[in-house]
């Protein structure tokens, strides 16, 4: 497809998508064990909030986006002009963006990345991680006290 829409798209979920796959890879390993499972959500967290919060960032990607546009003769689509009714909103609390890189910012890039922050929250809250860690080192503890009680057999064989 040849639209701005899809090409920037592709462009901020790659990372994104990169992060999820390692994250993903690792959770599925047969080795892994509760402590690393925390460490992995609370990285992935990290870095989709570092995506969200870094302007610099986001300002790469973007025209990394307006490089493959001009590069492929793509259109970018003007900003969406939008009617607020004075009715409904007099606290003046929706945004509206005056540019295409604030409108796509405000609208895709943070809303996936909200989305994406949310489920994982959802999913793995931190009351959860809390109880993750504390049976992983219950486990640990456990594992480390067998091997010495085994240790000290063998020696007294």
């Amino acid at each position: 497809m040849k639209s701005f829409h899809f090409i920037f798209s592709l462009t901020i979920l790659k990372p994104i998508m990169v992060q999820i796959r390692i994250v993903s890879a690792s959770l599925q390993s047969p080795n892994l064990d509760l402590l690393t499972v925390v460490l992995l959500i609370n990285g992935l967290k990290n870095a989709l909030t570092k995506f969200r919060s870094d302007d610099n960032y986001f300002t790469s990607l973007y025209k990394k986006v307006l490089e493959v546009c001009n590069e492929h003769n793509i259109e970018i689509s003007s900003v969406k002009k939008r009617k607020i009714s004075k009715k409904i909103n007099d606290s003046n609390t929706q945004y509206i963006s005056t540019d295409k890189k604030s409108e796509i910012k405000h609208f895709v890039y943070f809303v996936v990345l909200d989305d994406l922050l949310n489920g994982i929250q959802e999913r793995f809250s931190q009351e959860t991680l809390t109880l993750i860690t504390a049976f992983g080192h219950l486990i640990n503890f456990e594992l480390s006290k067998s091997d010495t009680y085994n240790n000290t057999q063998l020696h007294l064989i």
